[in-house]
């Protein structure tokens, strides 16, 4: 992998880009402090291409939709499409015994980059290995960070506990519903 990309992963349903201030917000937090420029899309624009992302595909109705943000370091925004949910909305996953826990630092720090793809990928195959579904990335420090790439959290009587580290959106949407 050769290409450099900050990336968001933006949740659509019935075609509308959820929390997309949220995730112009989060890329433009990693844009500044990775590559030295800031990210200030228009969001009506934005949302207008992340609607014709998703007619090209043409997504069932029914459930989620996903489109993914590619932000290279010369500010050039891509859209891809990135599949559908099982779910229609937001879905907790519970993290069962077939996960293996793997300590890994991320290139960068916690922004959502190539690299961090990269890593993830890596982590994955290595839980494959190993027999587990599920790699949940533990830093150096000793941390718990990630399951399988995405949010993580745990809840313990009535209180979320998050690793540190920049916010994504995804992880914002799930504090504002705990």
């Amino acid at each position: 992998m050769t290409e450099a990309y900050i990336h968001q992963t933006i949740h659509t349903l019935d075609g509308n880009a959820r929390h997309l201030d949220a995730h112009i917000a989060a890329a433009d937090e990693a844009s500044r402090a990775l590559f030295g420029r800031a990210f200030r899309p228009d969001a009506a624009a934005l949302a207008a291409r992340i609607g014709a992302t998703l007619a090209a595909e043409r997504p069932p109705h029914d459930r989620s939709a996903f489109v993914r943000l590619l932000l290279a370091p010369c500010g050039e925004a891509t859209l891809r499409f990135a599949g559908v949910s099982l779910y229609r909305g937001y879905d907790l996953r519970t993290v069962r015994p077939e996960a293996v826990s793997l300590v890994y630092d991320l290139p960068l720090g916690e922004y959502p980059t190539s690299a961090q793809e990269a890593a993830d990928a890596l982590a994955a195959a290595r839980a494959a290995a190993l027999g587990a579904r599920c790699a949940v990335r533990c830093d150096s420090g000793g941390f718990v960070r990630s399951a399988d790439g995405a949010p993580l959290f745990a809840a313990t009587g009535h209180r979320a506990v998050t690793p540190p580290g920049p916010r994504s959106a995804a992880a914002r949407a799930a504090a504002a519903a705990i």
